[in-house]
C-alpha cells in the first residue's frame, strides 16, 4: 500500500510575518498577489475541491483497487507465495525509483506523471487475470509488481505535489481528509465488487470476472488525469495562484537527505515508525484474512476493512485539526490514540493467532459440526476456510475492523507529525523521501518473509513489536519538535541545486587524461595477392571431398585433406577496367584494389537468407578455379554449410547449381555451429560422436542456440535471435552518428566493424556498470578514443620583416582613410558655406526684385515661403558654427541661443493670415522647446537620484559588504531565473502541441477576429484598425512576437550586467565563473566526460570519437535486443526458456529423456563465431546460468579454439570419416527426390529433432532416410 501525501498545521507566529518570511507554496497567507476566481461552471470545475476530488478518484480507481485486491489476501489466489513475491518486488523497486520520481515529475509535469503512474496498476491487475487463465504466469505477476513499484513512485510523487499545492494553510486538514476518504472508498468499492461477484462462490480464489471488473475500473482511473485542470491555471479559494512545488533531482534529493540528517538528526527517531507503517499489511491481509476465511468472506472482510479506514481517517483528522486544542495537545492526543489502538488490536489478535499456522489454516473450524457441514453441502476441504455464516465470525470481523481503523490513523498521524515539524517544503520533501524509502524497504522485507513461509506467529509478533517501538521512539521527537508555532531557525536547510553535484567543465580536465587510450584507425593497404593454388594432380580422380563454408562475411573453401582453408570476403563486383574498358569480375579482397568497384559490390546473402545466386555462382567459380580444378565437371563430393532452418528455396537453387552446373557426384549440407562443436569434441577413432552441450553460434546476421544431445542437434528446441555482428556494427554506427552529428569525416561500416571487434565488451551486470560510470572520472578512464585521419591546415610563418611591412601597410591605409575622411568633411563644409551664401543673397535680393519674381526664385530653390527660408538659413548657421569649432578642436559646450517667439503674445485680431500661420508654427516650436526643457530637467533629476542611490549603496557596501553582496546575488539569481523562464517559454513555442504555442495561436486568432470595430463599418470597408489603442494590446504583441527580443528581456539583461559588474568590482568571492554567461555555458561534468568538447580550430581533437558507454551498450543488445529496436527475446531469455527442457522431469511435455545426458548438456555451453571473442561474454553467461540452474550445478562455458575456422575444420575432419559417404545426396537421389531434399544426419538441418530408437544402426547407415 502506498501513501504519498503530506499535511501539517503550519501555524506561523506574528514575528515570522513581520519579517516577510516565506517558504514557497507552504505558507500561503504570506503570498500578496490575489487573483479573481472564475465563476459559473468553469469556476466549479477548476475549484480546488473539485480537483482534489478528481485526484482522489484517480487513487480510488488505481491504488484503492490495488488495496482491495491485496486485502483479499494473496491477491485473491489460493497460494500466497506469488502475491508475496510480487509485493516484495513492488516495494523493492518503489524504494529505489522513488528517488527518481521527483526529477521525472519536474520534467513531465504533475498531470502527465500521474497518468504514467496510474498505468502500472492496470498492468498489475491484468497480470492476476493472466495468472487465473494461465496458472504458470507467476513470473509475469512478479514482473508486473516490479513495474508497479516504479509507476507507484510516479503516481504518489505527482499526488504529493498536487496535494501540497491545492489547499490553503487552513484547508490542509480538510483536503487531506477528503482525499483520504475518496481514496479509501476505492478499497470499499473494490471489496463490494468482489463480494458481489463471489457471494455464491465456495472456492478459495476469485474468478476471472472479479479481475475483469477491477481492470475496467482501473482503466477508468488511468483516463481521469487527462481531464484534470492544469495546476498553473488554478486559483485557490483565498485568491492566491496554485503553484506546484518543484521536486529536487535525484542527486539533489540524496544529498538533501544527507543534509537533513546532518541538520536535523532527530528525524532518525521517526524511522522505526516509518519502517512499521506498511509492515502490518502482510499479517492483516495474508496471515489473517487470507489464511482464515474463504473467498466470499474475505471479500466481505475487505469491504468492512476499507469502510473502517474511512471512519478512522475522519476521526483522527478531527482530532489532529481540532481548533479547541493546541498543536502539542493534538500531537499527544493522536499518539495516545495510536498507542491504545495498537495494544487493543494485537492483544485481541493474539488469542486467535495461536491457532493459525501454515500447516493448519484454521483449527477453530473444527468447532463447525458435521451436520452443519452437510446442511450447507460443504466438503471438509472447503471448511478449512471460515465462512461469515459461522458462529465465531462476528468476533473475528470486528478485530479486522479495528485493524483498518488503526491503519488509517497510523498513516495520517505520521504525515501530520512530519508536517508539524517544518513549514519548509524542501525539508518536507526530504522527510517524505525518508518515509517512502524506509516504509517500502520494510514492506519488501516482510512480504519476502511471508513468501518463504515464515511462521504466522513470527510475522504477527514482529508487527506488534515494531508498532510499539515506533511509537515509543517517536514520543521524544514529538515532545521536542512539535511546538505551537514553527520557529524560523527550524526552517533552515541548505539551498541545494545541481551545481553542487557537478564537477568542473571539460576545460579543467587533465591533459594527460586527454591523451590516454587513443588508438588510430588502421591504414588502408592494398590486398595481398591470393596464395598459389595447390597442384590439382594430387587430387585428380581421388574423390577428395571439397569443404565450403558459405558464410555471410567470409567464404572459406578447400579440400577435406587440408588443415587450413582458403578464406576471402564473400563479395563479388563487376567492374570495367579503365584503360582497356574490359569487364572484370572481382572477388573478395580484390574489390578494394579498385575504388570504383566498391560501390558495385554485392554478396550472396540478404541478412541471414541466401538469395543472390549470381554472386554465389561467381564465388563458387573462384573457389573451384583457385583449387586448380581443370575438368569439365567437379568430380568431388561437396560438404557445404547452410543456415539453421534454411528456406527450401535457397537450398533448392544451391543444389541446382551444384548438380546441374558443376556436376558434383554428391552434396551434403551441415550447420556450421554443430560442426564447430564437433571439431572441439571429436570422438576417438572408430567411436560415434556422442557429446552433449548447448551451442551458441554467432553468425553475421543472427545468433543461434542449438542443444546437442548425444551428438545430435536437437533442432526442435533450437532458437535463433535476429541480431548478430552486422546489426551490432550498424548499431554502433548509429550511436556514433547520434553522438557526433557534425563529424568532419565519414564513418564507414568497415570502420565500425573494426571498432566492434576490437573495443566492445560484454558487461556482466550492465545496470551496475552504468551506475559505476556515472562518475565522470571513471567514465573517462574506461573510454577508448579513436583518432581518425586529419590534415593540419598549413600556416604560413612570416618573418619579422614581413610582419613589420604588413603593419606599416595597415598604418598607411589608415592614414589614407583619415585623409579621405578629412577631405570629405572639407568638401561638405564648403558646400554648406556656398549654400548658406546663396540663401543669404536670395534673402537680401527681396527688396531689390519684384515680389512675384522673388517668390518664383524662392520656389525654384524648393522653399514654400520666407519662413522656410529663414529656418533653413538658421539651420545652416548652426551647422557651420559646429563644424568650424570641431575643425578647430574646440568643445561645443556653449549653450545655443534661446529661441524667441514674439507672435505668441500678439492677439489674433492684429494678425493677418500669414501672421496667424506663423503664430501657430511658433506655438508648436514653443511646445517642443518646453518638452525638451522638461526632458533635460527629468534627466537632471534622474542623474541626481542616481548619484544619491550610488552614495546610499556605497554607504551600505562600506557598512556591511556581506549583506550588500547577498542582496545583489539574490537579485542576480532572480534575474537569471526570469531569463531562464523566458527561454523555456520560447522553447515551448517551438512545439506546436505545447500549451504556450496553443495560447499564442489563440491570441493571433482573437486579433484576427477583432470585434472592436462595428460590423457595419467593416462591411463598408472604412473600418479603422484600433490595435495599440489599449496598452493590453502590446502585452499580447509581446506574447505572439517570438522572433524579436522583448524590451523586458533587454532590460533584464542590461540590469543583470550592471549587477554582475558591481559584484565583480567589489565582491572578491564573485568571479567570472559565477556570471550568467559562464553558468549558461557550463556543461555537466558527466556530459563533458561523455563527449569532450575541443577548442575551436583543434583539428586533431575534432576528428576523435570517444567510445565510452557504447563499448558495452552495443554488446548488451545481444541480451536485450529491444534497446536497439529489435522485437526479439535476448540471449539470456532464450537460454532461460531452454533450461526447463533439460532440468525438469520427463513428465513435462516437450522435455527430453536421458536425465544424465540432459544435465551434461545444459552444463556445457559452447561458444563459436566471431562475436564469441567479445570479452566478458563467458562471465555474463555464467552469471545467467548460475541464477537459473539448481544451486551447486557445475557450469562449463567453453569458447571454440578458433571460432572463425573451427566450423570448416570440423567439416573437413568429418569428411575424412566413413560416415561422410552416407550423408550426402547423390545425383540419382537428386533426380528422384528433387533439389530441396537432404538426408537426416546429426550435423544437418532436419525436421524431426528426436533421437531415433536405433541410433546406432542409423549411424551405421541402416536407417538413413531422405527427408
Amino acid at each position: 500500500m502506498y501513501r504519498g501525501m503530506a499535511t501539517s498545521d503550519h501555524n506561523t507566529g506574528p514575528d515570522t510575518k513581520e519579517m516577510g518570511y516565506t517558504s514557497g507554496t507552504s505558507n500561503d497567507s504570506l503570498v500578496k498577489a490575489v487573483y479573481e476566481r472564475p465563476t459559473g461552471l468553469a469556476g466549479l470545475y477548476s475549484h480546488p475541491i473539485t480537483q482534489v476530488t478528481m485526484l482522489g478518484f484517480v487513487c480510488f480507481m488505481c491504488p484503492g483497487l490495488f488495496n482491495a485486491l491485496n486485502g483479499l489476501g494473496a491477491g485473491g489466489q489460493v497460494d500466497s507465495a506469488t502475491s508475496a513475491n510480487a509485493n516484495a518486488a513492488l516495494y523493492s523497486t518503489f524504494a529505489v525509483s522513488a528517488f527518481f520520481a521527483g526529477s521525472i515529475n519536474n520534467k513531465l509535469g504533475s498531470r502527465l506523471t500521474l497518468l504514467l503512474g496510474s498505468t502500472g496498476y492496470a498492468l498489475y491487475i491484468g497480470s492476476y487475470l493472466a495468472m487465473n487463465i494461465h496458472p504458470n504466469a507467476g513470473a509475469f505477476v512478479i514482473a508486473a509488481g516490479a513495474i508497479l513499484g516504479i509507476c507507484a513512485g510516479l503516481l504518489w510523487t505527482a499526488q504529493g505535489s498536487l496535494m501540497l499545492a491545492y489547499p490553503t494553510e487552513i484547508q490542509k486538514g480538510r483536503f487531506i481528509s477528503i482525499f483520504w476518504s475518496i481514496f479509501n472508498l476505492g478499497g470499499v468499492v473494490g471489496a463490494a465488487v468482489s463480494l458481489g461477484l463471489n457471494f455464491h462462490s465456495e472456492a478459495n480464489a476469485v474468478g476471472n470476472g472479479t479481475y475483469i471488473a477491477f481492470l475496467v475500473l482501473t482503466l477508468i482511473g488511468v483516463i481521469i488525469p487527462l481531464f484534470m485542470v492544469s495546476p498553473d491555471k488554478m486559483i485557490r479559494t483565498d485568491g492566491t495562484r496554485v503553484t506546484t512545488p518543484r521536486h529536487p533531482s535525484w542527486k539533489v534529493e540524496l544529498y538533501g537527505l544527507y543534509v537533513s540528517l546532518k541538520t536535523d538528526p532527530m528525524i532518525i527517531l521517526l524511522f522505526p515508525m516509518f519502517f512499521a507503517s506498511n509492515w502490518f499489511y502482510t499479517w492483516q491481509f495474508n496471515n489473517y484474512n487470507g489464511a482464515i476465511f474463504n473467498i466470499r468472506t474475505r471479500s466481505l472482510n475487505n469491504l468492512v476493512y476499507w469502510m473502517s479506514q474511512i471512519a478512522g481517517s475522519v476521526i483522527i483528522g478531527f482530532v489532529l485539526d481540532s481548533k479547541k486544542l493546541g498543536r502539542r495537545a493534538r500531537a499527544f492526543s493522536g499518539w495516545t490514540i495510536l498507542f491504545a489502538m495498537v495494544w487493543i488490536v494485537h492483544i485481541w489478535a493474539f488469542f486467535y493467532q495461536r491457532y493459525i499456522t501454515h500447516l493448519s489454516a484454521l483449527r477453530l473450524t473444527s468447532m463447525v459440526a458435521d451436520q452443519e457441514i452437510k446442511s450447507r453441502d460443504y466438503t471438509r476441504a472447503s471448511v478449512l476456510k471460515l465462512d461469515f455464516t459461522d458462529s465465531s465470525y462476528p468476533a473475528k470481523v470486528w478485530l479486522y475492523i479495528f485493524c483498518g481503523t488503526l491503519d488509517a490513523m497510523w498513516q495520517i498521524t505520521v504525515y501530520w507529525i512530519m508536517g508539524a515539524m517544518s513549514n519548509d517544503p524542501k525539508k518536507l520533501a526530504y522527510f517524505t523521501g525518508f518515509y517512502k524509502s524506509i516504509q517500502s524497504a520494510g514492506a519488501a522485507g516482510v512480504w519476502r518473509a511471508d513468501a518463504v513461509k515464515l511462521p504466522f506467529m513470527n510475522i504477527f509478533l514482529s508487527t506488534w513489536v515494531l508498532l510499539v517501538a515506533g511509537l515509543i521512539f517517536a514520543l521524544p521527537m514529538i515532545h521536542l519538535r512539535v511546538k505551537e508555532t514553527t520557529d524560523l531557525e527550524d526552517e533552515t536547510i541548505y539551498e541545494i541545486n545541481d551545481y553542487h553535484v557537478l564537477a568542473s567543465s571539460s576545460s579543467a580536465m587533465d591533459s594527460e587524461q586527454e591523451h590516454k587510450n587513443i588508438v588510430r584507425l588502421p591504414p588502408n593497404y592494398l590486398p595481398n595477392p591470393p596464395p598459389a593454388a595447390p597442384s590439382y594432380d594430387n587430387f585428380r580422380d581421388k574423390q577428395t571431398p571439397i569443404i565450403i563454408d558459405n558464410g555471410s562475411t567470409n567464404f572459406r573453401w578447400g579440400f577435406g585433406s587440408s588443415t587450413e582453408p582458403f578464406t576471402n570476403l564473400n563479395t563479388v563486383a563487376k567492374h570495367k577496367e579503365r584503360k582497356t574498358n574490359k569487364p572484370l569480375l572481382l572477388f573478395g579482397d580484390a574489390i578494394d584494389a579498385e575504388s570504383g568497384a566498391r560501390s558495385q559490390a554485392k554478396t550472396p546473402w540478404e541478412g541471414d537468407v541466401l538469395l543472390n545466386f549470381d554472386a554465389l555462382e561467381n564465388a563458387l567459380d573462384y573457389a573451384f578455379i583457385h583449387l586448380g580444378i581443370d575438368t569439365p565437371t567437379v568430380d568431388h563430393p561437396v560438404l557445404m554449410t547452410e543456415r539453421l532452418c534454411s528456406p527450401l528455396h535457397s537450398r533448392s537453387l544451391t543444389s541446382e547449381l551444384m548438380f546441374e552446373l558443376y556436376g558434383v557426384p554428391s552434396l551434403a549440407y551441415s550447420v556450421d555451429g554443430i560442426m564447430s562443436f564437433y571439431q572441439n569434441h571429436q570422438p576417438p577413432a572408430n567411436q560415434p560422436f556422442s557429446a552433449n552441450g548447448v551451442v551458441v553460434s554467432f553468425n553475421t546476421a543472427s545468433t543461434s542456440v542449438i542443444p546437442i544431445l548425444r551428438g545430435k542437434g536437437i533442432l526442435s528446441l533450437a532458437k535463433r535471435i535476429p541480431w548478430g555482428p552486422s546489426q551490432a556494427s550498424d548499431y554502433i554506427l548509429k550511436l556514433i552518428q547520434l553522438k557526433y552529428p557534425n563529424f568532419p569525416t565519414r564513418v564507414t561500416t568497415p570502420q565500425t566493424n573494426w571498432m566492434l571487434h576490437n573495443f566492445c565488451e560484454v558487461a556482466t551486470d550492465f545496470p551496475a556498470l552504468l551506475k559505476r560510470l556515472q562518475d565522470p572520472l571513471k567514465l573517462r578512464e574506461s573510454e577508448v578514443v579513436v583518432q581518425f585521419p586529419f590534415t593540419l591546415p598549413v600556416a604560413e610563418e612570416k618573418t619579422e620583416e614581413e610582419l613589420a611591412r604588413i603593419a606599416e601597410k595597415r598604418k598607411e591605409q589608415g592614414r589614407k582613410l583619415q585623409e579621405i575622411a578629412a577631405k570629405n568633411r572639407i568638401e561638405k563644409l564648403q558646400k554648406k558655406e556656398n549654400d548658406y551664401q546663396a540663401l543669404m543673397n536670395l534673402r537680401d535680393s527681396k527688396g531689390t526684385e519684384p515680389r512675384k519674381e522673388w517668390i518664383s526664385r524662392l520656389q525654384s530653390e524648393g522653399l514654400d515661403d520666407e519662413a522656410a527660408l529663414d529656418s533653413l538659413i538658421k539651420k545652416l548657421e548652426t551647422d557651420l558654427k559646429r563644424a568650424r569649432k570641431k575643425e578647430a578642436g574646440e568643445a561645443d559646450d556653449e549653450p545655443l541661443q534661446e529661441p524667441s517667439f514674439p507672435l505668441l503674445d500678439v492677439p489674433d485680431a492684429e494678425l493677418d493670415e500669414e501672421g496667424l500661420k506663423e503664430k501657430k508654427k511658433q506655438k508648436l516650436m514653443k511646445a517642443n522647446v518646453d518638452a525638451r526643457a522638461r526632458a533635460r530637467k527629468e534627466k537632471e533629476r534622474e542623474r541626481e537620484e542616481k548619484e544619491r542611490e550610488d552614495r546610499r549603496e556605497e554607504e551600505e557596501r562600506e557598512a556591511d559588504l556581506g549583506g550588500w553582496s547577498r542582496k545583489l546575488r539574490q537579485e542576480q539569481e532572480a534575474l537569471i531565473s526570469k531569463i531562464k523562464d523566458r527561454a523555456r517559454r520560447k522553447a515551448a513555442l517551438n512545439d506546436r502541441k505545447s500549451a504556450a504555442a496553443q495560447a499564442r495561436m489563440k491570441n493571433i486568432a482573437s486579433l484576427a477576429a477583432d470585434d472592436r470595430v462595428p460590423k457595419a463599418k467593416k462591411r463598408k470597408g472604412n473600418d479603422e484598425d484600433r490595435f495599440g489603442a489599449d496598452d493590453a494590446d502590446w502585452q499580447i504583441y509581446r506574447k505572439i512576437n517570438t522572433a524579436a527580443p522583448s524590451s523586458d528581456e533587454e532590460d533584464d539583461l542590461a540590469q543583470l550586467q550592471v549587477v554582475e559588474q558591481k559584484l565583480l568590482t567589489y565582491d572578491p568571492t564573485f568571479t567570472n565563473q559565477h556570471t550568467h554567461a559562464s553558468l549558461a555555458s557550463q556543461r555537466s561534468a558527466l556530459i563533458s566526460a561523455f563527449r569532450p568538447v575541443y577548442e575551436e580550430g583543434d583539428v586533431e581533437g575534432s576528428t576523435r570519437i570517444h567510445l565510452s558507454t557504447e563499448r558495452w551498450r552495443v554488446c548488451e543488445a545481444f541480451f536485450s535486443p529491444g534497446m536497439a529496436g529489435v522485437d526479439s527475446a535476448g540471449l539470456g531469455e532464450v537460454i532461460q526458456n531452454l533450461i526447463p527442457s533439460f532440468i525438469e522431469p520427463r513428465s513435462r511435455p516437450g522435455t527430453l529423456d536421458y536425465p544424465e545426458d540432459r544435465r551434461q548438456c545444459i552444463q556445457n555451453i559452447f561458444l563459436t563465431g566471431s562475436a564469441s571473442r567479445f570479452p566478458g561474454l563467458p562471465e555474463r553467461l555464467h552469471s545467467i546460468l548460475q541464477s537459473l540452474l539448481p544451486p551447486g550445478s557445475p557450469i562449463n562455458i567453453v569458447r571454440a579454439e578458433n571460432p572463425s575456422l573451427d566450423a570448416w575444420k570440423g567439416m573437413a575432419a568429418f569428411s575424412r570419416t566413413p560416415e561422410f559417404a552416407r550423408v550426402g545426396v547423390t545425383r540419382a537421389e537428386y533426380d528422384e527426390y528433387g533439389p530441396e531434399r537432404i538426408k537426416k544426419w546429426w550435423g544437418g538441418n532436419w525436421n524431426a529433432a528426436t533421437i531415433p530408437l536405433s541410433a546406432s544402426s542409423a549411424r551405421n547407415g541402416d536407417k538413413m532416410e531422405v527427408d
